[in-house]
């Protein structure tokens, strides 16, 4: 296993009694590799081509939102946008995925239920691409409800990491959730000025 560890700040967005875990699990994360393989962007997509380049057969992904969509949903063939790559669909656009895993991690307090944290999903269960990974494109695609994940990450096999600070969706008035973060890594990537959401 050769586990790529994507990160996404949104996942402590619950206020500043969660900064002393994301400082701890930032620090532990990026312990475990060379600073060549740590990435860090201000949007969630703009890790695929480091994603892609790996060498990795793992994607977990730290995150409040899945980033996973059914590409193969026919009702979605005529839409745009759904094909479209973006902070909310980048996880089903890995060239490696066929023959992966996907996790996601997420924090939620409240049972997981189909409709909560889907990205350009749809909501039927049918379509659910946690219960039919074939959907998604991946070999196998799981979600864990886990507010310390650093419990459950298997760390000696953990091979790259990326960062997305997704500052569009952060409730960081102040920025002092990126602040921390970026103490913690040393530095932060530019925001853009108009992000890309669909």
């Amino acid at each position: 296993m050769k586990i790529y560890l994507s990160i996404d700040l949104d996942f402590w967005n619950q206020g500043s009694h969660s900064y002393p875990h994301m400082k701890r699990f930032l620090r532990e994360a990026i312990s475990y590799v060379p600073r060549k393989r740590l990435f860090v962007v201000d949007s969630h997509e703009k890790l695929i081509s480091s994603v892609n380049r790996s060498g990795c057969d793992t994607l977990i992904n730290i995150d409040w939102h899945s980033d996973l969509s059914n590409r193969l949903d026919p009702s979605f063939k005529d839409n745009p946008e759904y094909n479209k790559v973006n902070c909310g669909s980048w996880a089903s656009f890995i060239k490696w995925r066929k023959d992966g895993i996907y996790t996601w991690i997420h924090p939620y307090e409240v049972r997981w239920r189909s409709e909560r944290g889907y990205c350009h999903a749809p909501l039927r269960p049918e379509n659910n691409p946690f219960l039919h990974p074939q959907l998604s494109g991946w070999m196998f695609a799981h979600q864990k409800r886990n507010k310390h994940p650093e419990k459950i990450i298997p760390w000696s096999f953990v091979h790259s990491v990326g960062i997305a600070f997704s500052y569009y969706w952060l409730s960081d008035t102040y920025g002092n959730l990126t602040r921390v973060a970026s103490k913690v890594i040393g530095f932060k990537p530019l925001e853009e000025k108009n992000p890309k959401i669909s």
